[in-house]
């Protein structure tokens, strides 16, 4: 969801002093505007995210960045700036007669030097039947520290809080307030081929039914693929796969 974190360019020492100094730009000063748009994390089509934990990362402007998640949820993203993204998805359960959905926007307030900030807004629902289906509605903050200068290992930490809603055929429905704390890091693997991507979920409720996930990402130009496994920390033996695959246009 982020920029990338660009390079100094330095000047030559015989252009200090010399008579035709004025002329050097010229010849000696390509555009940058162009590689400092897509180098570090902007070049991924996985910038904005861990694997579901946030980062404070946007797309860049004008992009738009499709995801399959785990094969049940097809998400858009879209920069509307380099600072302000949106994002949408439909749950493809939909076809089996279980509509989900969700939607966000996460706006960046702070990039300085390796330091980025972000707050986040989401929402999500699922409908299981006509009597019974959950929501969560809310928002928070995303703060990424980039390791390395072009920022293509992070550390991240979102916080949120909202309502989750709850109702079915059999009991009154629930509104619950609660917290949600995410911990996540992208670490560039030797070579600087694959990532290491590692994530929890922690909620204020019930911090045993917490989520990890770890996976390894394989960043080929604007496709990303992420392969790993995912569990609840209540039930360590129960491994599941996990996998995105996303494209950036």
């Amino acid at each position: 969801m982020m920029a990338a974190v660009a390079g100094l360019m330095g000047v030559p020492a015989w252009a200090q002093g010399a008579e035709a100094a004025p002329a050097a730009p010229a010849t000696l000063a390509p555009p940058t505007a162009g590689p400092a748009a897509t180098a570090g994390p902007a070049a991924s089509a996985a910038t904005d995210n861990a694997w579901l934990a946030p980062t404070a990362m946007t797309v860049p402007v004008r992009t738009v960045t499709v995801s399959l998640v785990e094969a049940l949820l097809l998400r858009a993203t879209v920069g509307l700036t380099d600072r302000l993204q949106v994002s949408g998805g439909i749950g493809l359960t939909a076809f089996v007669g279980v509509p989900a959905w969700e939607l966000g926007a996460k706006l960046r307030l702070i990039s300085s030097g390796r330091f980025h900030l972000a707050v986040v807004v989401e929402h999500f629902g699922i409908r299981f039947d006509r009597y019974s289906g959950l929501a969560l509605t809310g928002g928070g903050a995303v703060a990424s520290v980039c390791i390395d200068a072009a920022c293509g290992s992070v550390l991240s930490f979102a916080g949120a809080g909202g309502w989750f809603y709850y109702d079915d055929d059999e009991s009154p429905a629930e509104t619950t307030i609660a917290a949600l704390f995410s911990p996540s890091a992208v670490l560039a693997l030797p070579g600087g081929f694959l990532k290491l991507v590692v994530e929890s979920h922690l909620p204020s409720t019930a911090v045993r039914d917490g989520l990890w996930a770890a996976l390894l990402r394989l960043p080929l130009g604007p496709v990303t693929v992420d392969l790993g496994a995912f569990g609840v920390y209540s039930d360590l033996a129960d491994i599941e796969p996990a996998g995105t695959l996303g494209y950036r246009w």
